[in-house]
């Protein structure tokens, strides 16, 4: 494997977190639980993606939220 495509050690230990997280979460919990708590990550996820590749989303939001207020 090309030394460029293995992954770092910060890499490796947000993985390790990630599965760590997921299990602590799901411990006792229904399938239909942590069937909602998945979507719920997701759109979560999705959000705040959208939220960095565009400051102008971040500017309304905090306008909307100021407005609320």
């Amino acid at each position: 494997m090309h030394s460029g495509c293995t992954p770092s050690n910060g890499s490796r230990a947000l993985a390790i977190a990630a599965v760590l997280t997921a299990d602590a979460l799901t411990r006792d919990r229904t399938a239909e639980e942590i069937g909602r708590m998945a979507a719920f990550f997701t759109v979560l996820g999705d959000t705040m993606a959208l939220l960095s590749f565009d400051p102008q989303l971040k500017r309304c939001q905090e306008e909307f939220n100021q407005e609320r207020l």
